[in-house]
């Protein structure tokens, strides 16, 4: 019979193999394919601020998966800058309620915060605003759903996200940045003060924040009330608390610092008729900026938890104290 038969290696190809083997070729080209998934894995994780790229993966596949299954548009919530977020503020009368790490820990993954301990109504309550459409309501989001620089702190709980935030968004809802009151910048804090500037201010704030002492962050406004509350777990006091503030006027402007809880407030004094803000470490970030300190450190005199400084001295200054009307403590 003519021809070769099936298992017959041709003499040059035997010859490149015996070359291979007593060179080590395949053994310096899986160890070259290493290095270079390696190199790439490394440099993905520069790129978009995430140690797993696994879990890049996992949301392209999750994505992937969702769209053809349900046969419908992907679902990335459209985010205002901070600058769109300040100018809205400042032209509207809108009220805002921000969701960071924390209220994402609380409602999805069930676990405390710092300052508050988990409770499944507050998860709950957190997810009622988060979708909510009430026009008067801006919700305020960490922008970690596109793509994303290097220093994205966010960026590695997208994939674990998403599948328990996605039936919460609407995808023709306007959402504004979170970040805008953890501004270091101070051309937005000069937007901020115009917001609140010749208005009767109502502070909702723990008993230890002290916000605007000893700077001038509320010197513009013009009266300053304050109703102090636990500074920890405030949201185990929420019914006090609004009711306290239910007894303010309607053209009372309420700015809000007490955790996940203030969520919650500035929802239902929004409902409520009245303009509530949750502005967050706005007097920490403004404590920050006048110090020209990039990290988040102890503040003589205020809470701030994300530097542990938890016991801050007795506060003894006389217009701070004649400003609390009221302070609702835990049982």
């Amino acid at each position: 019979m003519s021809g070769k038969s099936k298992g017959t290696v041709k003499p040059k190809k035997r010859y490149f193999q015996r070359l291979r083997r007593w060179t080590g070729f395949d053994h310096y080209l899986t160890k070259f394919k290493r290095w270079l998934r390696e190199k790439v894995r490394t440099k993905l994780r520069k790129v978009l601020g995430i140690q797993d790229v696994n879990l890049i993966a996992y949301n392209l596949l999750y994505e992937m998966t969702d769209v053809i299954q349900n046969n419908r548009q992907l679902l990335v919530p459209k985010v205002a800058s901070v600058e769109e977020t300040l100018d809205e503020l400042l032209s509207t009368e809108r009220s805002i309620a921000r969701f960071g790490d924390a209220e994402f820990w609380m409602m999805f993954f069930g676990k405390p915060v710092g300052y508050q301990s988990f409770d499944p109504l507050l998860a709950e309550r957190l997810k009622e605003v988060l979708a909510s459409n009430d026009s008067r309501l801006m919700i305020g989001l960490k922008n970690i759903f596109g793509i994303q620089g290097p220093h994205s702190e966010l960026r590695a709980m997208a994939g674990k996200l998403r599948e328990h935030i996605n039936p919460l968004f609407d995808a023709n809802t306007q959402y504004y940045d979170a970040n805008v009151t953890r501004t270091r910048v101070p051309e937005h804090f000069l937007k901020l003060k115009k917001i609140w500037a010749g208005k009767n201010v109502v502070t909702l704030e723990g008993n230890l924040c002290r916000l605007g002492v000893g700077n001038d962050l509320f010197d513009t406004v013009a009266s300053l009330r304050r109703i102090l509350a636990p500074p920890e777990c405030a949201f185990s006091a929420y019914g006090r608390i609004l009711e306290e503030a239910l007894k303010m006027e309607q053209d009372d402007l309420f700015l809000i610092a007490l955790g996940p809880t203030a969520n919650i407030l500035a929802y239902d004094l929004c409902k409520a008729g009245y303009r509530a803000l949750d502005i967050g470490h706005l007097d920490i970030c403004y404590e920050l900026l006048l110090r020209n300190e990039p990290h988040m450190v102890a503040i003589e005199g205020k809470y701030v938890n994300e530097a542990s400084y938890r016991c801050p001295a007795s506060c003894t200054d006389p217009v701070y104290l004649s400003q609390i009307i009221a302070e609702v403590e835990l049982d």
